[in-house]
């Protein structure tokens, strides 16, 4: 059976609230177009936010990648190098 393609909000694509990220997903476009295009309905005649904000309220989110990408900003622990110092003396050698 086929996936069903459905439009969301992107969770991976995501500048702002992941409208163009979604639309780019959806259509298999790269969603610097319709970045392009809302900023330059923006400046046209101020369309381009009203639509954008109007798409970010009725699009769902993609729920199945919420919790996956939502971390991708955080500090990484994974090489974090031990700077604990090894005794009292080291400790105010710095001063």
């Amino acid at each position: 059976m086929a996936h069903k393609k459905t439009l969301t909000l992107s969770s991976t694509n995501k500048r702002f609230l992941g409208v163009c990220g979604g639309l780019g997903e959806y259509f298999n476009i790269d969603p610097i177009i319709f970045r392009i295009l809302f900023i330059f309905a923006f400046f046209t005649g101020g369309s381009g936010l009203l639509l954008y904000l109007i798409l970010a309220f009725i699009i769902p989110t993609d729920y199945q990648n919420v919790g996956r990408y939502q971390s991708r900003h955080r500090f990484d622990e994974s090489n974090r190098e031990d700077v604990t110092p090894k005794d009292e003396e080291d400790m105010w050698s710095d001063f």
